[in-house]
């Protein structure tokens, strides 16, 4: 009977206290990761992984300057890039 009350508790817990980042690396540059559901990487310009599926800003609607910001979905499987 009380692990039915202390499992909801203990999965609520997990969910909040973990995995959840806002803070600047030491190069200054905001990076986002909400349990690596959602990742952003402010001026990231790092090689795309060959395991995802990758889709380029211009390939979408051309630009002329890019920011080399990354955004990053489901655990990496899908990346956009802006560079």
């Amino acid at each position: 009977m009380k692990t039915r009350h202390i499992t909801p508790i203990l999965a609520l817990a997990t969910l909040v206290f973990s995995g959840c980042s806002l803070n600047p690396d030491a190069d200054g540059r905001k990076q986002i990761s909400l349990m690596g559901v959602f990742e952003y990487e402010q001026d990231s310009h790092q090689p795309i992984s060959p395991t995802t599926l990758a889709i380029s800003s211009d390939e979408v609607s051309p630009q002329k300057e890019y920011s080399g910001d990354r955004l990053t979905l489901l655990w990496g499987l899908i990346t956009l890039k802006d560079y």
